[in-house]
């Protein structure tokens, strides 16, 4: 279910992440009812279902109390079916009374109880009509803790979710028109392709220094090798959705192995890049160590490249951003080298079943140290459960990884003197993405894959 002014009707609307959302809620595996405080719109046609019943198709509409009842009817209407329902209980009172909400403060306290409880119907009716999502920028909802049985997310949250939702059935859209005409899509490959090169910026000249080198001394292993940091990371996204989806099912222990399966991956895929751009380092700067060596965590290979390029060592430097980064990856990553990580089922309040990770004991302190630099564990979804263990919700963990990996990734990339290769003259427009309006990298296809990746 949508706020009805979430939605953009306007084929020529402005591009914005709404518009993308529209286009894609118009797609037959996706089922949509608008909903208004007011109700649909009075020039809208009724629809009669039988000699007793008629509604607004496409719109969920909470209707006035009866004299008398304490239930708000509900009545929600599909092109070929109506139903009837009810809201009952006291979170809509709940709401009203929330005195200490700050949303709509500034609009006095009556309209601010009225805004309230509106809301709170609104997140009741969806629940009421069984949505998996209700999308709405309402404020009081992303402030209340108040529990309601549907997800509420913003239209930018619901991009990320229905585009995930669609690639689970294997579809790759990056545009639909809001009236549901001209669908635009990719292979699977393609797409996340895209979407790891608008991840990293920073890969368009250090991957393309890395190409004119190869070409032009004849020696394809280099590109090989660079173009292998690429692929992990397309990789790693592309498991980082299998996970959500496993996420997204009823957990057991089919899907908690799904997780632990998709973590792996992962995990190696992006230390597998992390490796890469140091053994890309060691070659730019003509170190004389084994190429083996070559680890941004590794202190005496990083002290031959603080020799040679201290700006470039200071990125994994003590107490950087991209140490502790380096830190919490290579420590969950090193997991695959002894005792598997594992999953935790935990069901909280009568509430379905949440699959968990546990955090390597051994190396669970060094862990979490890192992670406080990082934001906090409680960020990163850790806490104890059971008494002398760390766990973590695993898509939290990925969601928290991610950025500080691709962030780390292009700070290296960006750093790493490519130029000094031979046979290499970068120029600007080596440092940008082709300007092939109608290529996959045309800036649209890559912001709206950001998007879709909920980046």
């Amino acid at each position: 279910m949508a706020d009805a002014d979430t939605i953009i009707t306007d084929v020529d609307g402005p591009w914005c992440p709404k518009l993308v959302l529209s286009g894609l809620l118009t797609h037959e595996f996706v089922k949509l009812y608008r909903y208004a405080d007011g109700g649909p719109p009075v020039d809208l046609p009724h629809k009669k279902y039988g000699p007793y019943a008629e509604a607004v198709p496409g719109w969920v509409e909470v209707l006035p109390k009866k004299a008398g009842s304490d239930v708000w009817p509900v009545a929600y209407a599909t092109s070929e079916h109506v139903g009837r329902s009810g809201i009952i209980g006291n979170r809509t009172l709940i709401a009203q009374n929330d005195v200490k909400a700050q949303s709509y403060k500034q609009l006095g306290e009556v309209e601010a109880r009225s805004r309230r409880e509106a809301d709170s119907l609104a997140a009741q009716a969806a629940e009421t009509v069984h949505a998996d999502l209700f999308i709405t920028e309402r404020p009081y909802l992303s402030e209340t803790r108040t529990p309601y049985g549907v997800m509420v997310c913003t239209p930018e949250e619901a991009l990320a979710f229905v585009g995930l939702y669609l690639r689970a059935q294997g579809l790759y859209i990056t545009y639909r028109g809001p009236d549901g005409r001209g669908t635009y899509s990719m292979n699977k490959g393609l797409y996340y392709w895209v979407g790891t090169r608008e991840l990293l910026p920073a890969a368009w000249r250090w991957f393309g220094a890395c190409v004119q080198n190869a070409s032009n001394v004849g020696d394809q292993s280099f590109v090989q090798l660079g173009g292998s940091l690429l692929r992990r990371v397309q990789a790693s996204l592309q498991s980082r959705d299998e996970l959500h989806i496993a996420l997204n099912l009823e957990q057991n222990n089919d899907t908690a192995l799904e997780v632990l399966n998709c973590l792996d991956v992962i995990l190696v895929s992006l230390m597998g890049a992390v490796d890469v751009s140091a053994r890309v380092a060691h070659k730019v700067l003509g170190l004389q160590s084994r190429s083996y060596q070559a680890a941004w965590q590794n202190k005496n290979w990083l002290k031959e490249i603080r020799d040679k390029d201290a700006a470039l060592a200071s990125i994994v430097g003590p107490n950087s951003q991209g140490k502790h980064t380096v830190t919490v990856l290579r420590l969950l990553r090193n997991s695959v080298h002894g005792e598997a990580l594992s999953t935790l089922a935990v069901r909280n309040m009568g509430g379905p079943i949440e699959t968990r990770v546990r955090l390597p004991h051994a190396d669970a302190a060094d862990i979490l140290t890192a992670m406080d630099a990082l934001g906090g564990r409680s960020k990163w979804g850790v806490k104890k459960i059971v008494r002398g263990s760390w766990d973590a919700d695993p898509g939290v963990l990925v969601e928290e990884l991610f950025p500080c990996v691709m962030n780390l990734l292009n700070n290296l990339m960006k750093l790493t003197p490519v130029e000094n290769l031979s046979c290499v003259n970068i120029a600007a427009k080596d440092e940008l993405p082709p300007l092939d309006p109608q290529g996959p990298f045309n800036p649209r296809e890559r912001e709206v894959i950001r998007w879709q990746l909920g980046f």
